[in-house]
């Protein structure tokens, strides 16, 4: 399904561009929005290294060994209408640690809506909703050798908004997000496992130098406690119950560089590193346990 509506999005967006809106040639400039009748398409790759975990005290406890993960993700963007577009994005994954784990993870697709734009100074506000279904394997154990989950297992509902503002050179950006996770089984503990809700909340400055943009950003992130419900007698299960040390927090920093070489065509280099985190290991999961990672990525947009 997922991949069905990536692919209708990007063909979509060879049809008719009579009425499409335009596209401002630099970062500083745009909406969140893509504007309508333009499609976007970007792959990008992530590599991900976890030599250590947080403890339930903010300490740093080193792996026996190091969580290495690499990501590569391909998304579409479509302006369906002005101050709305559709998005949805599918990645693929290959772990490695005590065991070699690969394949898909969690896809995910989406609407941004615009809730406010002006051109002078630059500026725009908009909502994002979108649903997430985990597509990888989420099977095996985590006591002994063996295959490993690459997702919860389980959907996810996240709405966030975004706001940006550019002036003289600089791009000012926030973002505040909510993710509802749902209850589901899953093959990496018995009975029902319900992920905790997260909140987080991202800012970023970008300096605009010509086709080139870059500058730091920093994201923090509140995780609640898993909750799980174990089999009974006769396959019963009770009500789902807190599972301690679950909850935590992070936060990360980082920056990234744009280089626009034309107007449709970009390139993005990214880097992040977690410095803060409190929570205890229940599953080795990005989605639910925040790892003492540093991170680098770099992605291609092409837009037409």
């Amino acid at each position: 399904m997922i991949a069905l509506v990536l692919f209708a999005s990007a063909w979509a967006g060879f049809g008719v561009r009579s009425s499409r809106e335009p596209l401002p040639s630099r970062e500083n400039e745009r909406s969140i929005v893509l504007p309508k009748g333009w499609t976007e398409l970007e792959v990008g790759v992530d590599h991900s290294v976890a030599a250590a975990a947080w403890s339930s005290r903010g300490r740093s406890v080193p792996l026996d060994v190091p969580w290495r993960t690499d990501t590569v993700q391909v998304g579409v963007r479509y302006g369906v209408a002005p101050g709305w577009e559709l998005f949805g994005s599918l990645p693929w994954t290959r772990a490695t640690g005590y065991v070699l784990q690969t394949g898909f993870g969690t896809g995910e697709i989406g609407g941004r809506f615009a809730l406010h734009r002006n051109e002078a100074p630059f500026g725009s506000v908009g909502l994002e909703v979108a649903g997430r279904v985990p597509v990888g394997f989420d099977g095996g154990s985590l006591e002994v050798p063996g295959r490993v989950p690459l997702t919860t297992g389980t959907g996810d509902l996240r709405m966030a908004v975004d706001a940006r503002r550019g002036m003289d050179g600089l791009l000012f950006l926030t973002r505040v997000e909510a993710v509802h996770r749902f209850a589901g089984r899953v093959g990496w503990r018995d009975g029902r496992v319900k992920p905790g809700d997260q909140g987080s909340v991202d800012v970023e400055v970008l300096v605009q130098a010509g086709p080139l943009a870059l500058g730091p950003g920093a994201r923090a992130v509140g995780r609640l406690a898993v909750r799980a419900a174990d089999p009974g007698p006769g396959g019963s299960e009770g009500a789902l119950q807190r599972v301690d040390g679950s909850a935590g927090a992070s936060v990360d920093v980082g920056g990234r560089a744009l280089l626009h070489l034309t107007r449709g065509v970009e390139l993005e280099g990214r880097l992040r590193w977690s410095v803060v985190g409190e929570d205890d290991t229940f599953v080795r999961l990005d989605e639910v346990h925040p790892a003492k990672a540093r991170v680098a990525g770099l992605s291609a947009r092409v837009r037409w």
